[in-house]
C-alpha cells in the first residue's frame, strides 16, 4: 500500500512522527503485518500524486497535520472517479465559509448526496443552515449513540457500496479528547478509539475503498505520543 507523508507547512512534523510509529507497529488485528511504500509529497503536488498513485495501487493512505489537505486530495480523487463518495470522520462539519472543506469538494464534482459525515458534535449556526440546505447526510455522535454503532455502520455501508470509488477522511478530533489529546481542537463527547476502529474495520471490507487520509495530529499537544500511536494503528488497520 502507498503511504504519502504530506506536511502542510515547514513546521508540520505530524506525518513523519506517525510514519515512524507505523514502522514500530507489529501485526494488525487481522494478523497482517502492515507494509507501506512511503513517499514524502509536497502539499502543492498532493492531488496530482494521489491521482497517479491510484493508477498503480489499490489503496493510498495520506498523512498530514492539517485536515485542509483533504480538500486537495478529494478534489483530485473526484476527477479520477465519477460518482465517488466521501465519508468524513470529524467532530466538526467544516463548512464555515466557501474555502472550507465541504464547500471546496462540492465545487469539485463531489455530489452532496455522496458525502457522509460521522461523529460530528460541534457546529456553528451558519454550518447547520449549510448542512440542511445541501441535504448533507450526517451521523452526529448523538445519533451514533441513539441508533447504535451496528445500525449506523450498516446504513453507511449500504450507501457506500453504490459509489464508484470511496474516500475516507479522518480528522483525529472525531475522537474524544481523552483518547486523542494531540489534536488542534478539543470537542468533548466524541468517539472512543475502539468506536472509530469498529467503523474503519468494517468499511475497509468495501471493494471500492481507494483512499484514506489521517489528519490533524498536533505533536506539541500530544501526551506520551498516544495520539500518534493511535494514528499509526488506524493506518495499520486499513491494510
Amino acid at each position: 500500500m502507498r503511504l504519502f507523508k504530506i506536511p502542510f507547512d515547514d513546521s508540520d512534523s505530524a506525518p513523519e512522527i506517525i510514519a515512524k510509529e507505523i514502522e514500530l507497529h507489529g501485526l494488525n488485528e487481522d494478523s497482517i503485518l502492515p507494509f507501506f511504500d512511503v513517499e514524502e509529497v509536497k502539499k502543492e503536488e498532493a492531488g496530482e500524486k494521489l491521482f497517479s498513485a491510484l493508477e498503480q495501487t489499490d489503496k493510498v493512505v495520506s498523512l498530514s497535520g492539517s485536515h485542509m489537505i483533504s480538500a486537495h486530495l478529494i478534489s483530485s480523487f473526484s476527477k479520477k472517479y465519477n460518482n465517488c463518495g466521501v465519508i468524513i470522520f470529524d467532530a466538526h462539519p467544516d463548512c464555515d465559509g466557501e474555502d472550507d472543506i465541504l464547500p471546496s469538494i462540492m465545487r469539485n464534482n463531489v455530489k452532496n448526496c455522496n458525502i457522509i459525515l460521522v461523529g460530528t458534535r460541534g457546529w456553528k449556526s451558519k454550518e447547520a443552515v449549510f448542512l440542511k440546505s445541501n441535504r448533507i447526510r450526517m451521523f452526529e455522535m448523538k445519533k451514533v449513540i441513539d441508533f447504535g454503532k451496528e445500525d449506523v455502520i450498516e446504513t453507511i455501508m449500504e450507501t457506500a457500496r453504490s459509489f464508484k470509488a470511496l474516500y475516507i477522511s479522518i480528522d483525529l478530533d472525531v475522537l474524544d479528547p481523552c483518547f486523542a489529546p494531540g489534536v488542534g481542537c478539543y470537542e468533548p463527547g466524541g468517539m472512543s478509539s475502539r468506536d472509530l476502529l469498529f467503523f474503519l474495520q468494517r468499511l475497509k471490507k468495501l471493494q471500492n475503498l481507494k483512499a484514506i487520509d489521517i489528519t490533524e495530529l498536533k505533536p506539541e499537544k500530544d501526551i506520551n505520543g498516544m495520539t500518534a500511536k493511535l494514528a499509526a494503528k488506524i493506518a495499520a488497520e486499513m491494510c
